[in-house]
């Protein structure tokens, strides 16, 4: 079921719902969610039409996909390992109580099948 909100992305811009995934349980092991996941599936809301750079025309409302929310990394440099810091990509939108995200379609790294 597709939420529906008061917003049209625009651009290359697409805007949606972040599924949060909660520890998965094998057997008697719990495997936590790790707190540094790259990626994220989400609910698409709204999609701008594109631009002559980005094409948008594969998605659309009501797909799953994943999507890149951080980015960053490790790196290497004379013998130290050096971190860049993590950043959270997307912009959140506030719509009533509810937190959706816009994100650049490039950040979609993934359709999820249905």
């Amino acid at each position: 079921m597709t939420t529906k909100v008061p917003f049209q992305a625009r651009g290359s811009m697409v805007l949606v719902r972040r599924i949060e995934k909660a520890d998965e349980k094998v057997g008697m092991i719990v495997i936590p969610v790790r707190n540094g996941e790259q990626t994220m599936e989400a609910e698409v809301l709204s999609v701008g039409p594109g631009t002559q750079m980005v094409d948008t025309s594969d998605l659309r409302a009501g797909q799953r996909v994943l999507i890149q929310v951080r980015s960053g990394s490790g790196i290497q440099a004379t013998n130290k390992s050096m971190v860049v810091p993590a950043r959270e990509l997307g912009i959140p939108v506030l719509f009533g109580n509810d937190t959706f995200y816009l994100h650049n379609a490039m950040e979609v790294v993934g359709i999820l099948a249905e």
